[in-house]
């Protein structure tokens, strides 16, 4: 248990002071000035739980797909650690990295959105280039948890925690 509560709630806060994390933190702080005070909180409580539910939902969908296949769930620690050391190499080679760029990490349409559910929605999914290799070790984890349960409460720890 420890293993999928503090781990998480560990690296959401480590992934929280993140340059690249500080940045998606100041766009979504600047989409949201022209609120009043109270609205700019309403706005900031609706994006820390949109956020902590699409990245709860996500563990939960990986939790569920390691049980289906359990049988293949070292492929999943492959294709994670494949994935990581390339960006790695790429982040490496080429800072900011060729291959962040060409995945488009963070598309205008984001950079001009107002609603803050959308926003922690868009949030839950992006991946900052300096936290891939956190989530991608949580996302391993989540494919080897007993239930999609405990794969939800994990990421939506880790994303309440990054938020």
């Amino acid at each position: 248990m420890a293993c999928w509560v503090f781990l998480p709630i560990s690296l959401g806060l480590l992934g929280f002071i993140e340059p690249c994390t500080i940045g998606s933190h100041l766009l979504f702080l600047n989409t949201q000035e022209n609120r009043s005070r109270t609205g700019q909180l309403k706005a900031v409580i609706v994006f820390i739980a949109a956020r902590t539910v699409v990245t709860g939902m996500l563990g939960a969908l990986i939790a569920y797909v390691g049980q289906t296949l359990f049988g293949l769930q070292n492929i999943f620690g492959w294709v994670f650690g494949i994935l990581f050391i390339i960006i790695g190499v790429d982040f490496l080679v080429n800072r900011p990295g060729r291959l962040s760029r060409a995945i488009g990490l963070s598309p205008e349409k984001w950079k001009k959105a107002q609603s803050p559910l959308f926003l922690g929605m868009v949030f839950g999914l992006n991946i900052p280039a300096t936290g891939i290799p956190v989530l991608l070790a949580l996302l391993s984890l989540a494919a080897n948890l007993e239930s999609a349960v405990q794969g939800f409460w994990m990421m939506a720890l880790f994303g309440f925690f990054l938020s």
